[in-house]
């Protein structure tokens, strides 16, 4: 049964049809047109032009977000019907939309890319290309941060740690799709090196999404740190703001089902012409 979200604020731990196109894997695996892996910097990339997209699943345009550089666009907030679910059921319920949960590299870049807007004047975009400011914009901030809208974030992401031949013997898995039979698509990359303690860590992040820096300041600067918690064999990767912070869990145990927990859903789109 779904439960309420907990306060990890003063813890110190936490225990069909198939629709693989290639769309969901290539969304997932992003490259450069060099073709090597889009990593994510201290500075998110912004948007210099709005790209209105065309969207293959029905879905309102205007409750997602693009993220920069990409035809990706991703939800505002988790809708109400991907929430209460475990990590597999989670994924099942989404693919079957047309849609898929984001990996921790495309959720951070959202992360940074809003952070970025709403800190720096940064550029923000719905999916039908009208700039995001004003109240709209400090809302998915805030969503972000902390607990002001909608009791904070609580997602799952994309990611699932698993023994392999990458840092700490481990891979990262992926979900890309479902099969004929109903049955989860999974592949796997190894581990790459990331901060091996629970700590406040900086917003620099490796091409997977994980933090590669632990932040000078081990108190909580809004908008400008994350507590991470290290990847553990077996367990997930989820992101959560609550009163106290934000945090980049890799530890999350992908039984959980809460009430509150659920997906920024993702979909991707073409350009539309002009």
């Amino acid at each position: 049964m779904a439960q309420n979200k907990p306060n990890y604020r003063d813890v110190t731990s936490f225990m069909g049809e198939a629709v693989v196109d290639g769309a969901i894997e290539r969304a997932l695996n992003p490259t450069t047109q060099a073709g090597q892996p889009v990593g994510i910097g201290i500075q998110p990339q912004t948007i210099p032009i709005p790209i209105p997209l065309t969207i293959s699943t029905s879905i309102n345009p205007i409750e997602y977000l693009q993220i920069p550089n990409s035809n990706i666009i991703i939800a505002k907030y988790e809708p109400d019907w991907t929430k209460g679910f475990n990590y597999e059921i989670a994924h099942k319920t989404v693919l079957n939309k047309g849609l898929f949960i984001p990996t921790p590299d495309i959720f951070m870049r959202h992360f940074l890319n809003v952070l970025s807007a709403y800190n720096s004047g940064g550029n923000l975009y719905d999916g039908n290309a009208n700039q995001v400011i004003g109240k709209e914009l400090e809302d998915v901030y805030f969503h972000l941060i902390k607990d002001r809208i909608n009791g904070g974030a609580w997602s799952w992401l994309n990611g699932k740690f698993v023994t392999g031949t990458g840092a700490n013997n481990l891979d990262l898995e992926k979900i890309s799709g479902i099969d004929a039979s109903g049955n989860l698509i999974t592949n796997k990359t190894r581990l790459e090196q990331c901060v091996s303690e629970k700590c406040f860590i900086d917003l620099t992040f490796n091409s997977q999404g994980l933090p590669v820096n632990k932040s000078q300041n081990q108190s909580y600067i809004q908008g400008q740190n994350v507590y991470f918690w290290i990847p553990v064999k077996d367990k997930v990767a989820r992101f959560d703001a609550d009163s106290g912070r934000a945090y980049l869990c890799c530890d999350g145990d992908p039984a959980d089902s809460y009430a509150s927990l659920g997906v920024f859903t993702c979909a991707e789109g073409v350009a539309k012409s002009p």
